[in-house]
């Protein structure tokens, strides 16, 4: 199985599980506000993840990924779930709401099935600041493709 990222290839035996992880964030946004104490703004971040799909459907594995993440917040909610669609192909897009610590996340993540590859795309940001990030964070999970 060929993994690619960048111009980084690499071959590995079809028996290795993938347990790679892409991670990227954006630079952290200041308080405006003037306190005596600075808060801690959530900033936002994409995590991409490769496993093999086993026969597995996107929806199925989505649904794995949520009982994932509602173990280590039970009070985890999902706002809404629909079909997905960018350059790898049509999966699944569930939008889910939860807390970290004493902040609250809204994500936005996507599995899309490209052989037999599952790719696991997450987008992130602070409860309070996603409306008005959504668009950009929905954009970046659609820009996902395989170059020509």
């Amino acid at each position: 199985m060929w993994i690619r990222h960048g111009a980084l290839e690499i071959d590995i035996p079809e028996s290795w599980r993938d347990e790679s992880a892409l991670l990227f964030m954006a630079p952290p946004a200041s308080s405006a506000l003037p306190t005596a104490n600075p808060l801690k703004a959530v900033g936002e971040a994409l995590a991409v993840r490769f496993g093999l799909a086993a026969g597995r459907s996107a929806p199925e594995i989505l649904a794995e990924q949520v009982a994932l993440v509602r173990a280590v917040d039970p009070e985890m909610t999902v706002v809404a779930e629909n079909n997905f669609k960018c350059g790898l192909g049509e999966g699944r897009l569930v939008e889910q709401q939860m807390r970290m610590g004493d902040q609250t996340i809204r994500q936005l993540m996507a599995c899309v099935i490209t052989g037999p590859v599952a790719v696991m795309a997450t987008t992130s940001a602070g409860a309070a600041a996603f409306a008005g990030a959504r668009p950009r964070l929905l954009s970046i999970l659609r820009s996902l493709k395989v170059p020509a």
